[in-house]
């Protein structure tokens, strides 16, 4: 199979989905978003770590809509998710906010430290989980466009990403069916309550 060909089908599944709105691997991002969570011993807010977890595949559908390929640039790289992903979570986290509890206001969030530090740690998550497997990393971004390979399990991203996307499934799977009976079986509950509150 053509491994450029493969690629370039993801990215499209990830860009066209859900009215281009909803990047299909992007929460499979959440368990590791959660291991930091619980590894802060709760001190940090599953709410920002989570945002910033998803955050860096909000360029995915902007790069591709204008033509740059690979569709993924800036926010993965460790300069752009260290300063940029901050600046880009200012202006789209109240909509997230949103999404979670209905209105903004509802949320305790206030921008300071522990909320900077929260999506910079979800955010650098992103981007190294992708780097454990996906075959173009500009890790190294604006310094070189070149990608930075030397994390790649196996060295080969495609045994790689079969091997990370099915146990990242699983364990999302997993959390997500914990949640949803504790939730009446509301779906929609069920996704709220993982993303600001969950009950493990």
């Amino acid at each position: 199979m053509n491994y450029n060909i493969f690629f370039l089908i993801t990215d499209s599944v990830k860009v066209t989905s859900f009215g281009g709105l909803f990047l299909v691997l992007t929460p499979f991002h959440y368990p590791l978003a959660y291991l930091i969570y619980r590894s802060s011993k709760r001190k940090l807010s599953i709410e920002t770590l989570s945002f910033g977890a998803f955050l860096p595949d909000i360029e995915i559908p902007v790069l591709f809509l204008i033509g740059v390929y690979p569709a993924r640039r800036v926010l993965h790289s460790i300069i752009g998710s260290l300063f940029l992903a901050p600046l880009v979570s200012v202006l789209l986290y109240k909509i997230y906010l949103i999404f979670l509890y209905g209105n903004w206001r509802d949320s305790k969030f206030k921008f300071n430290i522990k909320w900077l530090l929260g999506i910079e740690l979800g955010s650098i998550s992103h981007v190294f989980l992708d780097a454990l497997h996906h075959s173009y990393n500009p890790l190294l971004w604006p310094l070189t466009d070149a990608s930075f390979d030397y994390f790649v399990l196996f060295g080969n991203w495609y045994i790689a990403t079969y091997i990370l996307q099915t146990l990242f499934f699983i364990l999302t799977m997993y959390m997500f069916l914990r949640e949803f009976p504790i939730q009446n079986k509301n779906p929609i509950a069920a996704v709220r309550s993982l993303l600001s509150t969950p009950h493990f």
